[in-house]
């Protein structure tokens, strides 16, 4: 067998690329229950109710579900690593924004940047790996 390729014919790239996007996948999961982990905290900065605070995780929920439609739509006329690490750079530069965040209109703007990076995320993996392994 070639030293290049793994035991089910594909190449040591394709398994870096998989395993790359595995963990680009974990850290979105991570970054789900990030901000529910520091609701007392972040109550106690901003003064805002629980129901605020779940409403900003609800926002970003929506941000991602509206930015997915044409992140495929992106996916399909450019490559969809490109798509996936602009998206990785918007949702990594608006978590920085989330943790940097003074009062709480620049939170909740942050976390629907937060949604819209991982809305370009999300489908491009996704169609990458049926891709390249479907």
């Amino acid at each position: 067998m070639d030293a290049s390729k793994t035991a089910d014919g594909r190449g040591e790239g394709a398994r870096a690329s998989l395993v790359a996007l595995a963990l680009t996948m974990s850290l979105r999961q991570a970054d789900a229950v990030l901000l529910p982990a520091v609701y007392l905290e972040v109550q106690e900065r901003f003064g805002v109710s629980a129901t605020q605070l779940g409403l900003a995780s609800f926002y970003a929920g929506v941000s991602q579900a509206l930015i997915s439609p044409a992140a495929a739509a992106l996916a399909a006329r450019w490559r969809r690593p490109g798509v996936i690490a602009f998206g990785c750079a918007l949702w990594g530069v608006a978590t920085i924004l989330v943790g940097l965040s003074p009062n709480w209109p620049c939170l909740l703007a942050s976390r629907v940047l937060n949604g819209a990076g991982l809305g370009l995320i999300v489908p491009s993996v996704y169609s990458l790996v049926s891709d390249m392994h479907g």
